[in-house]
């Protein structure tokens, strides 16, 4: 092991101890966490806005029910990851999460191979 991932893994350890011994390090913890998920979010939302921008004249050309899909799609994997931390707390919460993203991920392959196709119903 050379010096360096020794150093980086000293480092790792030390901010561990900082969170789990200083008063209130879970709490800064926990406030970074929120910080780091908001920003996560922000950057996918900018994206899908900047790929609806470059895309939007082959979405309006899906037409009215594969665009529908695509939007509510899009929608149930925003409102899934948002509950994310309620979802997970229970078994059923959890089967629904995994059922809910994966019928989504499906919905969007399904719209995908539409578009790919070039058929607009």
């Amino acid at each position: 092991m050379s010096l360096a991932t020794a150093r980086n893994i000293a480092i790792v350890f030390a901010l561990a101890a900082i969170v789990a011994f200083a008063p209130g390090g879970g709490d800064g913890a926990e406030l970074v966490s929120r910080l780091l998920s908001a920003a996560f979010a922000l950057v996918i939302a900018f994206i899908l806005g900047r790929l609806y921008l470059q895309l939007r004249s082959d979405i309006f050309g899906l037409g009215d029910r594969w665009r529908l899909a695509l939007y509510g799609a899009v929608g149930v994997i925003f409102v899934t990851l948002a509950a994310s931390g309620r979802l997970f707390d229970t078994g059923p919460g959890t089967l629904a999460w995994f059922a809910l993203i994966g019928g989504a991920a499906y919905t969007l392959y399904l719209v995908f191979r539409q578009y790919r196709s070039g058929q607009a119903y």
